[in-house]
């Protein structure tokens, strides 16, 4: 259940890297006037991005060391300019000038990071397989700039929320208590750590793995894998059943297609209607389209107290 998250603010993590990163990049090339720098900013953004981009007001501090802030960031799809996908109420980046040099920038905080995906327009079979990543990531380095990295970006206290398909349906909000994805950038892999609160069931969820090369031309074809834990989940907020999930498990693929293999434990798993507490353990195998959420699982096998389901 838990899988189809990791993409969502994975893909909003790179987004908010690249701002950061168009941010550096156009800070130490050009003068620090902030009215251009904020054009430029725009600019920059709009065309990596391929979206719109606002942005109330931007400052760089040279000394002592480089730092540049800024306010009121919002990024929308040209497509969905009706949804902002990524808006930061306030950003720094701070590095010295022989990491710039090199194309490094040292630190990225993001506050008030929000990330708002909609519902996909539509849903097919077509999913990719992961061996038609490499020949996107070949053809993404053929046509990219050089790379700019953010050593480490920290967006602690983010929200991510998906916006139903269905009308009058609640969107579901995660709060991400804490995120930190390190070597951030569009042609390598990103190591990340994030943790967060899951909308449904609830219980936190902690997981580490990485994210990437960002395949421009096909997103689905991103690679993504890593570990993750999921404790305290309340399955009293589904009809009919009770009881405290703990989940373990590991995930590895594209975001078209995600292979998940997990373990649960549920001490107290009761059924409502007049059932006693009973200890049920599973373990599954699951494949994720983390383009849309959908979800099929592929083997289940449960025990029930001592009977195997």
């Amino acid at each position: 259940m838990s899988m189809r998250r990791r993409w969502r603010w994975a893909i909003g993590v790179t987004l908010a890297g690249l701002l950061a990163a168009g941010v550096v990049l156009v800070g130490y090339r050009v003068p620090l006037s902030s009215d251009r720098l904020r054009r430029e900013v725009v600019e920059t953004l709009s065309e990596r991005l391929e979206s719109q981009v606002e942005l109330a007001s931007i400052e760089v501090h040279p000394f002592p060391r480089v730092r540049v802030t800024g306010q009121g960031l919002v990024i929308r799809h040209r497509r969905r300019p009706d949804v902002p996908l990524i808006a930061v109420d306030r950003f720094t980046v701070a590095g010295d000038l022989l990491g710039l040099l090199r194309k490094h920038v040292a630190h990225v905080t993001l506050e008030g990071l929000a990330i708002t995906i909609p519902p996909g327009e539509r849903d097919d079979d077509d999913t990719p397989n992961r061996a038609a990543a490499p020949a996107a990531t070949a053809k993404g380095r053929r046509g990219s700039r050089s790379e700019l990295v953010l050593d480490e970006l920290v967006a602690d206290g983010a929200t991510l929320t998906v916006l139903p398909r269905e009308a009058g349906k609640r969107p579901r909000v995660w709060q991400l208590h804490a995120l930190r994805v390190e070597r951030v950038g569009l042609l390598q892999a990103m190591p990340f750590r994030a943790v967060l609160t899951n909308a449904v069931p609830p219980g936190q969820i902690d997981t580490t793995g990485s994210f990437g090369p960002w395949q421009v031309d096909e997103p689905r074809l991103t690679p993504v894998n890593g570990d993750f834990t999921f404790r305290n989940a309340d399955l009293g907020v589904f009809k009919g059943i009770a009881g405290t999930l703990d989940a373990e498990g590991t995930y590895d693929g594209t975001l078209g297609r995600i292979e998940a293999d997990g373990r649960t434990t549920t001490p107290d798993f009761t059924v409502t209607s007049g059932g006693h507490p009973l200890p049920l353990k599973t373990t599954y195998r699951a494949i994720v389209d983390g383009s849309n959420g959908n979800t099929t699982l592929e083997r289940v096998e449960a025990m029930l107290a001592d009977t195997p389901i």
